[in-house]
Parts: C-alpha cells; structure tokens; sequence
C-alpha cells in the first residue's frame, strides 16, 4: 500500500534581500488564536464588572449557543493548519466574517459596553476583518 505525502513549505521562510515571510497557514493560525485569547480575556474581565455580573443570566440554551460560536475561533485555530487550502481557507474567510458580525451586534446587545469591552471590541474587530482580507487577498490559491 503506498501512501502519498503531502508536504507544507515551512512556517517562515527568509526570502532573497533579507525579508521575513510568514506562511500563509501561519499567519491566519496566528490570527485566529490571537483573537480566540481576546474573546476570552475581555470575557474573564467581564466577570469583574458588577453591574454586568449581577445583571447577567442566561439559559441553557443561550450558554449553549455561545458555546457553540466560541467553537469557530477555536476550531479554526487548528483547522487552519491541519486541513486542505481547498477547505481552511473559504472556512477561515466565512468564520472571520461571521464573528465580525457577530461581534458588532454584541456591541448594540444589553446595556453600554464597558471601556474594556470597547477596547477588546476594536482588537476582535480588526482581527477578523484582518482575517477576512488576508483569506481573499494574500492566503491566494495555487493554480
């Protein structure tokens, strides 16, 4: 039984005249896993806002639906790098897209956002349109 091995160009590659270059699997790997850490960071701060915590409450189907979407950042983080381009990369563009529509609709959500939240906001913002760009522009088929 023969097997066929496929073969990834390395995670940084240093080009002709000295410059850096990150590989495409990398840096959108880099990206989801960076904005994943925001995602959780701003909601840990959150738990230490009181006048949110004590109006917090959500049912089972709501924790299981913010489960459920935090499964798309995470998800990506590996699936980016494991999975064929013919797949990762239209999966990280829809991903990207949906968690920036997302995230601008959590801002219009309850009561005013927070400074901090505003802070994370503008970073998950910036980084999934950062990813949907990178998907369509740099991450470029072969062929």
């Amino acid at each position: 039984m023969s097997s066929t091995r496929v073969t990834e160009p390395p995670a940084t590659t240093v080009r002709a005249a000295g410059r850096h270059h990150v590989a495409p699997r990398t840096m959108v790997a880099a990206g989801w896993l960076f904005v994943s850490l925001c995602y959780l960071y701003c909601d840990v701060l959150g738990l230490y806002d009181v006048t949110a915590t004590a109006e917090l409450s959500m049912s089972q189907a709501q924790l299981l639906a913010a489960s459920l979407l935090m499964t798309v950042p995470l998800g990506l983080t590996a699936a980016v790098r494991v999975v064929r381009r013919s797949i990762a990369r239209p999966a990280s563009i829809a991903g990207a897209a949906l968690m920036t529509v997302v995230q601008l609709g959590s801002l219009g959500v309850g009561t005013a956002p927070t400074a901090s939240y505003l802070y994370f906001s503008v970073i998950e913002l910036t980084t999934t349109v950062f990813l949907v760009w990178y998907g369509v522009r740099r991450w470029v088929p072969e062929g």
